[in-house]
């Protein structure tokens, strides 16, 4: 599992970090791929990598997709929204 450092993320901002890793071409290009995500080196050209409060996301195609691990039918528009402080927990 990738594990972002804690100066890139902050569970509290009201943003969600998305990172989307750009097909390989060729098995050397996969291999960094593998080794920038084991090292941390969110900086390669093979992520792009940002923080948003709202992703839309359109296909040509339907696409299975997943967020938190959680499973998602496919379909052409993907929309994830952050809402802020929705819930409130008392423990």
């Amino acid at each position: 599992m990738v594990q972002l450092p804690a100066d890139v993320v902050d569970m509290n901002d009201g943003l969600l970090e998305a990172m989307f890793i750009k097909m390989p071409e060729n098995p050397q290009e996969f291999m960094q791929v593998i080794f920038d995500l084991n090292t941390g080196n969110y900086e390669s050209n093979m992520f792009d990598f940002f923080s948003v409060d709202k992703l839309t996301i359109t296909s040509d195609e339907e696409i299975d997709w997943t967020l938190d691990g959680e499973y998602q039918k496919g379909d052409n528009i993907i929309t994830v929204e952050v809402i802020k402080d929705a819930i409130k927990l008392c423990v």
